[in-house]
């Protein structure tokens, strides 16, 4: 059984503040630690140790009233990427409006970029498509 596969321990468990204070010692290190905490509300106990946040969203009505449902620390997030979706009536510039938060990246949608990510060749061979809308994002954090 992969441990992806294993339920996450409860939030009131003493193991994420360890994970917590595991974050605190690693960012004086200079090195970037990612969290990815899907969809759900961001966690109380991340909120110490948070020095930058990103949304990624679809322009879609559900997911921005969800959005706005989760805020942190008075604001939703500090960039916001829109993936963005043949055909769909909201914009970019409607999410920003919504959130009120700049959109800093659009990733179209593509099956190439779902294609790397099935064959786990994402980092080692991300396509164009993905890394143009994404380069100032990465540059401005290098």
């Amino acid at each position: 059984m992969c441990s992806s596969d294993l339920p996450l321990p409860a939030a009131h468990l003493p193991v994420w503040r360890r994970l917590a204070d595991d974050l605190v010692s690693t960012s004086t290190t200079g090195v970037p630690v990612i969290v990815d905490v899907g969809s759900d509300e961001f966690p109380s106990w991340l909120e110490p140790v948070v020095d930058h946040t990103v949304m990624v969203i679809r322009p879609c009505y559900v997911s921005l009233r969800r959005a706005v449902n989760h805020r942190r620390r008075d604001h939703l997030a500090d960039e916001v990427i829109v993936v963005s979706e043949r055909d769909r009536a909201l914009s970019a510039r409607d999410v920003e409006t919504v959130l009120g938060c700049h959109v800093s990246a659009e990733v179209p949608v593509h099956p190439d970029i779902a294609r790397r990510i099935d064959a786990g060749l994402l980092l080692s061979r991300p396509p164009d498509r993905l890394l143009s809308p994404l380069r100032s994002m990465v540059e401005d954090h290098a």
